[in-house]
């Protein structure tokens, strides 16, 4: 599957020349090969959990960056895995320089970052998206954990609720539905909730005309939360896990 979604997009860019149909023709093979990736949602409880789940295909996992931050990538293999280098790279260099790792925020900004700078330079775009977890220090003495989109389009945003790969404007649909239903009240969603509303976010992601087998790939979800412990201090672990696959992969 993502092999045909690859030669889509490097077939666009070596058959035309340069200029703004060129452009347009990558920016479409782009979406064309988000539009044939397994589906993926993340739902923030709006203070200290996230959700996370996946059908799971031949793609990406949920892939812990450093003590404080899981990252999960949609899209052309190639796209996703050097996305995942580059931040590694830029987290390590954080710490050498000044000790500590970068935050959800800083992650989203340096991904965004990658995705112009190839755009920039008149690389093809990337034909990926990320949903980065990371967790910081709160208000009143609690971790917060906190969700980021980065999109196609290379914008890098603080959400609730976000989807990647095939079809995400219906699964947003779905989480937006869920959220708003809960408006007024003050506690956030339960655990039960949170799984509830990605899953139905899943299903209807997957009703779309996508690979023949999409809707039949195991489902695989984690709920992530903040931590102390006593060898990294502040840390986001999976503390419930529904896992036909593992979810998570350690570097």
């Amino acid at each position: 599957m993502m092999f045909f979604a690859g030669f889509l997009l490097f077939s666009s860019v070596f058959s035309r020349g340069y200029g703004a149909s060129y452009t347009l023709q990558q920016a479409e093979a782009a979406r064309k090969v988000m539009n044939r990736c397994d589906p993926a949602v993340g739902i923030s409880d709006g203070c200290d959990a996230v959700m996370v789940s996946a059908i799971r295909g031949h793609s990406s996992v949920l892939e812990r960056l450093h003590p404080r931050a899981m990252v999960l990538g949609r899209g052309f293999r190639h796209d996703v895995q050097y996305l995942m280098d580059a931040l590694h790279k830029a987290s390590q260099k954080r710490m050498e320089l000044f000790g500590e790792p970068m935050t959800g925020e800083d992650l989203a900004a340096e991904a965004a970052r990658q995705l112009h700078s190839a755009t920039v330079t008149g690389s093809r775009p990337f034909a990926c998206e990320l949903l980065i977890v990371g967790c910081t220090e709160g208000s009143c003495g609690r971790p917060e954990v906190t969700l980021h989109h980065v999109g196609l389009d290379g914008v890098a945003t603080a959400v609730r609720a976000a989807a990647i790969g095939r079809n995400p404007g219906a699964a947003c649909s779905v989480l937006q539905e869920k959220l708003n239903g809960r408006a007024g009240q003050e506690q956030g969603p339960s655990v039960d909730e949170l799984l509830s509303a990605a899953s139905d976010a899943l299903k209807e992601a997957a009703k779309t005309p996508g690979p023949p087998s999409a809707d039949k790939l195991p489902r695989a979800s984690a709920l992530v939360r903040a931590v102390r412990s006593p060898e990294n201090g502040l840390e986001l672990v999976v503390t419930h896990a529904w896992l036909p696959t593992p979810l998570v992969m350690l570097r």
